[in-house]
């Protein structure tokens, strides 16, 4: 292989790579307005600005594959920022306020459209690729919140079952203050989260 032939490639992989971000992102925006059922592969497509051939390039197995992969990218994502939060925080307890009310703001400022980018696609699909995907991240959120508590003190089995019911009522109360158009039901949550986590 020529020496001139690298740099093709490299650019090739980076605007690959590139494409695919581009298809993750739409897919995560428009999984968390409208659900699995809700979102369609032209929307996407349109959406991220990537050419249709594309998308099955990335993602040969189709629809499902790639709300799999969305699902953990995003969720991925927001790991990232609920880890950065919970060490910024002195407890663990300090960072679920700030979470809950970085989701409520989120939701207010979308008119109620957007809350958690996982809790439509886990409602609304069937298929086990994708429900799979939805486990994995819903149990990294609960593992970076029993690790905060684990350090704060507790104990290992309480510390996750304490993570997994604060993680619990975040989610729950997302989907019903998202539903009554409120975010009355995330600010009372950040009282029981005090609660149990002080």
């Amino acid at each position: 292989m020529n020496a001139g032939a690298e740099p093709i490639q490299d650019g090739r992989f980076a605007k690959g790579a590139a494409t695919r971000a581009k298809l993750l992102d739409a897919a995560g925006e428009l999984l968390e307005l409208h659900g699995y059922a809700g979102t369609g592969l032209n929307e996407i497509i349109a959406r991220s600005g990537a050419p249709k051939g594309s998308l099955y390039h990335h993602f040969p197995g189709g629809k499902a594959e790639l709300v799999a992969a969305a699902v953990t990218h995003v969720g991925r994502e927001r790991a990232e920022e609920i880890e950065q939060v919970l060490e910024g925080c002195d407890s663990t307890a300090e960072a679920a306020r700030l979470i809950v009310d970085a989701f409520a703001t989120r939701l207010e400022e979308s008119n109620f459209q957007v809350g958690c980018p996982i809790a439509p696609v886990t409602l609304d699909c069937a298929d086990p690729a994708v429900r799979e995907a939805c486990g994995g991240v819903y149990a990294d959120w609960t593992r970076l919140i029993a690790g905060r508590l684990k350090d704060d003190g507790l104990a290992h089995t309480a510390a996750d079952e304490l993570a997994e019911l604060a993680l619990v009522l975040i989610e729950g109360a997302l989907v019903v203050s998202r539903a009554e158009r409120d975010r009355g039901p995330l600010d009372r949550v950040v009282g029981h989260l005090d609660r149990l986590l002080t």
